[in-house]
């Protein structure tokens, strides 16, 4: 079985000048895993997360 993931971020709306933070970006992220990769993926990813942000 696959897993399928799917997020996005950012805004739609248009760019209003340089006083402004807001950008009109949008982005669309898909991520599609074999189940049997999931721990492993998972584990790397804790790993990762614990080193950069302890």
């Amino acid at each position: 079985m696959y897993l399928f993931y799917l997020d996005e971020s950012g805004c739609t709306g248009t760019w209003s000048g340089d006083d402004t933070a807001a950008q009109p970006a949008i982005v669309v992220m898909g991520l599609l895993i074999h189940q049997k990769h999931i721990t492993a993926i998972s584990q790397s990813f804790l790993r990762l997360k614990r080193r950069n942000f302890p």
